[in-house]
């Protein structure tokens, strides 16, 4: 877990987990346990990451994700984190017994809890943290990576130059342990003995021997530390928080399946599971916290004659199925119901696939570009009509709120009922399709039929004249690389440089060229994007992976630094060892290596624009050289689709200035939406975009792609 200062937005979240808990509390008569809590210190709260069990007041223990009584002599060893089920788990307690969920040799060293005794000390009612990790491991992942061996020699070498305490901690995490009184082993298990007696006299436990690692290795754990303990108090002067609250309830199975009594708080204990991330806890938070009050309800009514449609729904990460679902019907006034005729997938689909969007549930229907045929509207829909054409906004705008007004759409005040997103980023944006109800829960458009609230708004009139290929990506990729130029400002003989060669990359270097920029660079490492753009675009390019700076390779080529530098990427896989680790351990969930290399690579006063899809927060951002160079940082934000969308179809599609169908590579029916997630997320085939055909689809047009089967060219 990171260590960080607490935010607001944490210690909110701290507040509501310890109100829910209180009113569990109430309903079960059970207040007692809380009686010798100071209320103006809150409660004392356990978080502890491992599979040691937890005991309560009445020695029910927690261990394995069930309940069964022990003793209080009973001695339970801890599980390392990553083997088998471990726990992510917040215990509140008053003069309960700290039990055998502390291993006898750590409880001495615990500042409030007696050497002679497990009681906890009464009259020191302050918030303690305790973080207990009984092994830190190489995850199975980094195994899976080929990162093991790697990871062992470099910190090896690392640790070997050091001599100050903590200094590898620091250059891992970015944080001074000093300062949070915490010590890590982990230079005295990488090979550094001098530290040992440093480590020793902090009363700290260690384990400093690890196995051999070489090619022979089995692929098991391997161990990196053996123990971690460290306590902090939280006081008014200096509030520390030993995890990200926002980010690190994650990886979570439903709390009602694993325990016998889910409302009790010291059964309020989230399991950790790799395969779901972030689900269970951040969906609990956001129950509890009661959907935000906006005038539009994400979901639909079905059809009265019980017709089903086709439709990708999530199920898990990388658990993606075709299902059969109920159809939708008009709901509000304003509703218009459209029969797709195309769909698609997206580079940020990914995101969910994988399982790292918060607040996904089993089901959803997944997909925000999409097009179709008007098939029944609401009696306040005045501009529609059934039959005719048109293309959804991935956004869900109102209309009528003061960002509508303006048609900055992707920031409408009224759409999106999230409360976790509000209490995170003090604000929402838009509901957006398909996108987990982290954005409001809305069903998606890969399935053959969408319910489009306030369709007046959010639904373009498309012209006989612009086929289906050419209109569905109106959706969001050519909005998102418009805007990604435009705002951040790319003029006439601008020097530009695009990280991400995907289609949002790719369009943007189309977009810079008509607006004058002299060169584009596209930067990537797959050697199809690479040759893709430089053949439909002409642009110069450059393999990240053939240099170990990018940065300085662009001050080589583009003296004084390029004008401006657009982050289109997202990039998946993290570039150093310092990163894959942070990430992998979920130590930071973006990587900031691209941004560092924008704003190294930009000429002093340069813009960087970032539209790529970041969520959460990242580690060793190069804030000096930022407000040094008097860099112009943008984050783009979600494209307001509004603003644009109308200006591209008249003045570039229509006349033929702009033709999306340059991106499209496959053409595949909705029945193989499953294979092809997959499919996508390897890149078989050179798959970039594809135009996803329903039943309700027309033929494909000339010059693009028709219809293949994925496993035709997958395997």
């Amino acid at each position: 877990m990171p260590l960080r200062r607490a935010v607001p937005e944490d210690l909110r979240l701290l507040e509501t987990l310890r109100n829910a808990a209180q009113e569990h509390l109430q309903a079960r008569g059970s207040l007692q346990v809380l009686s010798n809590v100071d209320e103006t210190a809150m409660s004392e709260y356990w978080l502890f990451s491992s599979a040691a069990p937890v005991v309560s007041a009445d020695n029910a223990i927690i261990s394995g994700g069930s309940l069964n009584s022990c003793s209080s002599s009973t001695e339970t060893s801890a599980t390392p984190l990553g083997s088998g089920h471990s726990h992510l788990g917040l215990f509140l307690s008053g003069s309960c017994r700290v039990s055998t969920c502390v291993p006898s040799h750590i409880r001495p060293h615990l500042p409030h809890v007696s050497s002679g005794s497990n009681n906890i000390r009464s009259g020191t009612c302050k918030l303690y943290t305790y973080l207990y990790v009984s092994s830190i491991i190489i995850h199975p992942l980094l195994q899976q990576k080929g990162l093991g061996r790697q990871m062992v020699q470099e910190l090896q070498e690392l640790s070997a130059s050091h001599s100050e305490p903590g200094i590898l901690f620091k250059q891992l995490y970015g944080l001074d342990p000093i300062d949070h009184s915490v010590c890590l082993a982990l230079d005295v298990w990488a090979g550094n003995t001098r530290l040992r007696e440093w480590y020793s006299d902090l009363g700290w436990r260690h384990v400093a021997t690890v196995e051999e690692v070489d090619d022979s290795t089995e692929p098991r754990l391997l161990q990196i530390v053996a123990h971690l303990y460290f306590a902090m108090c939280y006081d008014d002067a200096d509030v520390t928080y030993s995890a990200n609250a926002r980010i690190n309830f994650q990886s979570c199975q439903d709390i009602n399946s694993v325990h016998l009594d889910p409302l009790d708080p010291h059964t309020l204990t989230f399991q950790l599971d790799r395969s779901i991330n972030m689900q269970t806890a951040a969906n609990t938070i956001q129950d509890h916290m009661g959907p935000v009050d906006v005038p539009v309800e994400p979901g639909y009514k079905h059809r009265e004659d019980g017709s089903k449609m086709k439709a990708l729904a999530w199920f898990g990460a990388n658990d993606v199925r075709v299902i059969e679902a109920p159809v939708p019907d008009i709901t509000e006034p304003n509703d218009v119901v459209v029969k797709v005729t195309g769909t698609t997938i997206c580079g940020s689909d990914l995101h969910l696939f994988h399982g790292e969007i918060m607040t996904l549930q089993k089901g959803d229907i997944l997909g925000h570009e999409f097009m179709g045929v008007v098939d029944r509207v609401g009696p306040n829909v005045t501009n529609l009509k059934p039959g005719q054409r048109v293309v959804a906004s991935f956004q869900i705008a109102c209309g009528e709120c003061g960002y509508c007004k303006q048609k900055l759409s992707s920031f409408c005040d009224r759409t999106n009922n999230s409360s976790l997103q509000n209490a995170m980023y003090g604000t929402r944006d838009a509901g957006f399709f398909g996108y987990s109800h982290f954005t409001g829960g809305f069903p998606g458009g890969q399935a053959e039929y969408v319910k489009v609230p306030y369709g007046n708004v959010n639904l373009l009139p498309i012209p006989d004249n612009v086929t289906d290929e050419q209109g569905i990506y109106l959706s969001d990729v050519i909005p998102t690389s418009y805007h990604c130029v435009v705002d951040t400002g790319v003029k006439e003989g601008d020097v530009v440089a695009i990280w991400g060669l995907g289609p949002i990359g790719q369009c943007a270097a189309r977009w810079a060229q008509i607006k004058g920029a002299k060169r584009v660079i596209g930067i990537d490492s797959i050697p199809e994007r690479l040759a893709f753009a430089a053949e439909k675009s002409g642009i110069e390019t450059l393999n990240f992976k053939e240099h170990s700076d990018v940065a300085a390779r662009l001050l080589e080529i583009v003296p004084g630094g390029v004008d401006v530098a657009l982050d289109c990427g997202t990039f998946h896989e993290p570039k150093t060892l310092l990163h894959k680790v942070q990430k992998t351990l979920m130590l930071e969930t973006d990587v900031s290596e691209t941004a560092n290399e924008m704003i190294k690579s930009v000429r002093k006063m340069g813009r960087c624009g970032v539209i790529a899809a970041y969520a959460g927060y990242t580690n060793n951002f190069a804030i000096g050289a930022l407000m040094e160079k008097g860099v112009r940082f943008i984050g783009n934000g979600q494209a307001p689709v509004h603003l644009y969308w109308q200006e591209i179809l008249n003045d570039y599609i229509i006349p033929g200035k702009f033709d999306p169908t340059f991106m499209i590579t496959h053409r595949v029916p909705i029945d193989d939406m499953a294979k092809l997630y997959t499919a996508f997320d390897k890149r078989i085939n050179g798959v970039e975009k594809v135009f996803v055909e329903t039943r309700f689809s027309n033929p494909p047009s000339s010059g693009c792609p028709t219809t293949s089967r994925v496993d035709e060219w997958s395997k």
